[in-house]
């Protein structure tokens, strides 16, 4: 029988068994070792964090003594904010990734050793079972393991290995009471059941405990449903990192990230006071990016995308918001969100608005960088197509001054975006090369204010697209607005001197639409009620009787992907999936990167071939063929878009 479908009273037998192995034991007291290890070595370097930002107070004050004065409001609050922004850095980028890699390699080790249920999994559907016999019981189990915390410190500012150091201590005290309180609401099972917990919790040292409860304390929300799932990550520049802590006299904005990015790369926006003194700003991580996760599927397109964010916001109780909508999905998703849940967006602002569909020269790049991202062999190979990828993201030819994220960039694709990841990028591509054209109907239904933000020189987002654009939109209040960027390319978000421009033209165009305030209240219609209506909308726009009967509480029901398109979509995901256990991870075993790519040798590169012509690139690059292509239906829509924009 698979180990990994068995039922909780097939694992039982199979526990006790492994259990009285000396082997096993020993083998899971190494886990354990290991775990503490990582806890003190990430322990040392938090307080070190600590010991850098006293030394700075102390400069500060002997430099404020020596003048005869003391440290002023505005210098103490720089110091504290530039030590909290490092210490949610550190956890976030350090603690956290540190942690997935251990949890995959305990996955991996108890796989191995025959545990039952355990296997390599990012899925939080994966990682955590619920039990609804025992759901209420846990829970006040899990509120006494963590009520210290709670009591000590808010939800943005706690320390995750607090949670650690307080659970083995915790669980061995409050146990016994938890066991009679099971004993009294379920007899003979509830026993069992905690039986199988407290013999699991004892053998592992907690580690799915602790993950499960890292794992409940993070900005994430799940949108669980029969077809599909789907946990969305999501930042605030609220105190606590929370949308609980939003100032409800401010507006809320949504921000939505660029391709193949991250809400991470947001910051600009986030640090501009201009626009996080005055409004409650947040940002969510697409399905297939950052930190978020899924399951893939051939389904998947910018209608979904529009579902993900408007039920997400519903979920937590967000009010009506200003969208700052990045690039190509982002746009996209934004129009879609504002065409079928209009009670949702005050205003939107678009940022370098794509061609309907990609233009052909954009189609074969974005080909080539699939087979080189993919299917890179070392980390030379990786960073190689990194480098292009940024090139052909920014315009940017040679990693100059100009251009100073190139190394954070690559860094950035190493973490999230590895060869072992490669669905997610493929998915990535199929919204992107088999997308279709919006409606006349849905872009005149779109009634709220609309700034579109412009690149003058963007070679894959050309102006005469945004131009087009400004005049579908017929029904925008006061009439859509273009604003253009001299002299810029592309990444309005990423190179300062683009994102200081846009922060200026977005807040400056906030500031005439009314002030609206952010009371998190409950709505009047359900989620699934809300999203019954904006399926009814879909119906119509698109002449499909049969959307509105669909799975209200599905984001995939909003998909629009043809039969043959979501087929070829099909066929690229699997083709990708073969050899994945086979690719080449870029990262080492702390879960860094091996070096900064500005760390890399810089004579002549290999790529460049020798004086024959010869290059290692040569016996790699193509070697895995290039299965992606355009539907059928893409490659006649594409050329049906062209023909209807010539005559707009």
């Amino acid at each position: 029988q698979d180990l990994r479908m068995m039922s909780f009273q097939q694992a039982l037998p199979r526990l006790t068994q492994l259990a009285e192995s000396t082997d096993f034991v020993a083998a899971v007291a190494h886990l354990r070792e290991e775990q503490k290890d990582l806890e003190r070595q990430l322990w040392e370097e938090r307080i070190a964090i600590h010991r850098k930002h006293e030394n700075k107070v102390k400069v500060t004050q002997t430099k404020a003594s020596l003048i005869g004065g003391g440290i002023s409001q505005h210098e103490a609050d720089m110091l504290n904010d530039a030590f909290r922004k490092e210490l949610r850095k550190f956890d976030a980028e350090r603690v956290l990734f540190a942690w997935d890699g251990l949890l995959q390699k305990q996955q991996s080790t108890l796989e191995s050793l025959g545990v039952p249920t355990m296997f390599p999994s990012d899925l939080r559907a994966d990682r955590e079972v619920s039990i609804e016999a025992a759901t209420k019981t846990w829970t006040n189990l899990i509120a006494g393991l963590i009520e210290t915390t709670e009591s000590g410190s808010s939800v943005g500012s706690f320390n995750p290995l607090d949670i650690y150091y307080s659970a083995n201590e915790k669980f061995d005290r409050i146990w016994p009471k938890t066991v009679r309180a099971f004993s009294r609401e379920g007899g003979r099972y509830c026993w069992t059941l905690f039986s199988y917990i407290i013999l699991f919790c004892k053998l592992v040292g907690a580690l799915s405990l602790v993950h499960f409860l890292l794992l409940s304390r993070m900005p994430y929300i799940d949108i669980p449903s029969r077809d599909d799932y789907v946990s969305i990550w999501y930042i605030t520049n609220s105190v606590h990192g929370n949308v609980g802590s939003f100032d409800p006299a401010r507006p809320t904005c949504i921000l939505l990230h660029p391709l193949f990015l991250d809400s991470s790369w947001l910051i600009r926006h986030f640090d501009d006071p201009r626009l996080s003194r005055d409004y409650n700003l947040i940002a969510f991580d697409q399905r297939t990016c950052g930190r978020s996760r899924c399951r893939p599927s051939q389904w998947h397109d910018s209608y979904v995308d529009a579902a993900d964010i408007a039920m997400v916001c519903q979920a937590l109780l967000l009010p009506p918001a200003h969208i700052l909508a990045f690039e190509c999905i982002s746009v996209n998703a934004a129009l879609r969100l504002a065409a079928l849940w209009p009670e949702q967006v005050l205003s939107l602002t678009l940022c370098d608005v794509p061609p309907p569909t990609e233009l052909q020269w954009v189609f074969h790049a974005y080909d080539e960088l699939l087979q080189l991202w993919c299917y890179a062999p070392d980390l030379d190979s990786f960073e190689h197509a990194g480098n292009e990828v940024v090139t052909f993201m920014t315009g940017e030819v040679s990693a100059t001054s100009r251009l100073l994220n190139r190394s954070q960039l690559i860094a950035y694709w190493e973490k999230y975006t590895p060869p072992t990841k490669r669905l997610r990028i493929v998915e990535l591509v199929n919204i992107m090369m088999n997308r279709t054209l919006m409606r006349p109907e849905e872009f005149a239904s779109i009634g709220c204010p609309v700034l579109i933000i412009q690149g003058e020189a963007s070679p894959i987002a050309p102006l005469k697209y945004a131009e087009n654009l400004k005049q579908l939109l017929i029904n925008a209040r006061d009439g859509p607005r273009l604003y253009v960027v001299r002299g810029a390319k592309a990444c309005l978000n990423i190179l300062p001197g683009s994102a200081s421009i846009v922060n200026q033209v977005f807040s400056k165009f906030l500031a005439q639409q009314p002030r609206t305030r952010s009371d998190l209240l409950p709505p009047k219609l359900s989620i699934r009620e809300q999203s019954k209506v904006a399926l009814s909308k879909l119906a119509e726009f698109v002449g499909i009787p049969s959307i509105a009967q669909r799975d209200p509480c599905s984001p995939l029901s909003f998909s629009c992907v043809k039969t043959d398109v979501a087929k070829s979509q099909l066929e690229n995901l699997l083709f990708y999936a073969k050899g994945l256990d086979k690719a080449y991870c870029p990262l080492g075993r702390d879960g860094r990167p091996l070096r900064k790519y500005s760390e890399r040798k810089k004579e002549a590169h290999w790529f460049q071939g020798d004086k024959h012509g010869n290059s290692y690139i040569g016996t790699f690059a193509c070697s895995a063929g290039s299965p992606y292509r355009a539907s059928q239906y893409h490659r006649h829509f594409r050329a049906q878009s062209r023909s209807q924009l010539q005559g707009i």
